[in-house]
């Protein structure tokens, strides 16, 4: 069983990993105890550890094992205690809580030495610095992103007004074509208007014409007059 990824210092995560049954062949008689750098330093570097089995009845230290050992660790790495406490006597010597089936554990890590510690602050400000250009990077993108999608909607909004400039043109084109064809047809109908008031007109003409003529021919000898309308 392992227990979740732990922050711990110079910005490294590591896991503690119990293994019930012994992690090898030769130790099923024992339980064993393993730290996992998860994520860390890709360098060896070596730190001190210290895992103590809490009593269950006792707050004093006293009555609780302690294991203390050194151990080399580089990111991806378990190290530990192989043959940490026999598995027959965690209840005789009641490190073993029956009634929830668990034990419990406080363990530390520190660096070996001042070199070792000098390691991991060269490391995690390598590691920050690391970060910090990936983070620049990411907002760099973002920003282009953002300028690009900015751009593309400058344009879209211009093609918007174009189409609707081209629509107000065409509006103005129709409304203009619509008043002249009103035009043309009002000038039409006065043409017809005029047309038939010049026939009218020369009709009356003949009549006045076919009538004074029909009088004259009366007036002279009283017969029977024709007219001939060419």
């Amino acid at each position: 069983m392992s227990s979740p990824s732990i922050l711990l210092d110079h910005n490294q995560y590591w896991s503690l990993i119990i293994y019930p049954n012994g992690k090898d062949l030769h130790t099923d008689f024992y339980f064993s105890v393993m730290f996992n750098l998860n994520k860390g330093a890709p360098q060896l570097i070596g730190y001190n550890l210290f895992v103590e089995l809490i009593h269950r009845h006792h707050d004093d230290s006293k009555h609780n094992y302690v294991l203390k050992s050194n151990r080399w660790f580089k990111e991806g790495q378990s190290n530990g205690f192989d043959q940490h406490y026999k598995l027959n006597n965690l209840s005789i010597d009641e490190f073993l809580n029956p009634e929830k089936d668990s034990i419990k554990f406080r363990f530390k890590l520190r660096p070996l030495s001042i070199f070792e510690e000098r390691k991991l602050f060269q490391w995690q400000i390598e590691s920050d610095n690391e970060n910090k250009t990936k983070q620049n990077q990411a907002m760099k993108k973002i920003e282009d992103e953002l300028a690009n999608l900015r751009q593309d909607d400058r344009k879209r909004r211009q093609i918007i007004k174009d189409q609707q400039t081209e629509i107000q043109k065409m509006e103005r084109y129709n409304s203009k074509f619509k008043r002249k064809r009103t035009q043309s047809n009002g000038d039409s109908r006065d043409d017809l208007n005029n047309q038939e008031d010049r026939r009218f007109n020369d009709v009356n003409i003949v009549n006045r014409n076919f009538s004074d003529a029909f009088k004259r021919c009366l007036r002279r000898n009283n017969a029977l007059c024709t007219y001939n309308i060419e």
